[in-house]
């Protein structure tokens, strides 16, 4: 009978891959520790072109509708051309509400816990409703949707919530929040 000397091949790749995994599983929460966030290297926004802090801000989200698609739109143009144009990328999932709270707060939908349009209840995260409260502003939400999803979302800090067309009434606050719900294209 003959005793082999060495491992079979096998024993010692399955090992290696083993050590690799264990090895992988054990340095995974450490990898993730970031020592310096890269958000500490942004600079400062460029200056406004206006004259100091804006009256009022008017923020627009349009669900379904495509950046390059609203390059094309002359109202939205002439919006852009008085005030400031911000193209935002929505994180997955692409629903309505959790990009709503990320634009809001600045937390992506992993770390917030909003992953879908029914998040139950108001969102404790800091948000631009709540800084401009404590500032002493009015806030508005005004939507086509009358699913209650945004009047719930920040209703500690939001003044006034409006369902209605925004053609027909534009509620009368420093930070106003206008959401349509769809996309109405016209020849």
């Amino acid at each position: 009978m003959e005793v082999a000397t060495y491992p079979p091949v096998r024993r010692v790749c399955a090992f290696a891959v083993a050590a690799g995994v264990a090895y992988a599983a054990w340095s995974y929460e450490n990898e993730l520790k970031v020592r310096k966030p890269p958000v500490l290297d942004v600079r400062a926004p460029r200056a406004s072109r206006s004259h100091g802090p804006p009256a009022r801000v008017i923020w627009v989200m349009i669900d379904g509708l495509r950046l390059d698609a609203s390059r094309e739109m002359p109202v939205l143009n002439r919006l852009r051309a008085e005030g400031e144009d911000v193209s935002a990328r929505a994180e997955f999932p692409t629903y309505s509400g959790p990009n709503f709270v990320a634009q809001a707060s600045g937390i992506e939908p992993a770390a917030s816990g909003v992953l879908s349009n029914g998040y139950p209840g108001e969102v404790a995260l800091d948000s631009v409703f709540r800084r401009a409260k404590l500032a002493g502003l009015r806030t508005a939400v005004l939507t086509t949707d009358r699913d209650p999803g945004l009047d719930w979302t920040y209703a500690s800090w939001v003044d006034e919530t409006v369902i209605e067309d925004p053609e027909v009434h534009l509620p009368p606050a420093h930070l106003v929040f206008v959401h349509i719900g769809y996309v109405e294209c016209t020849d």
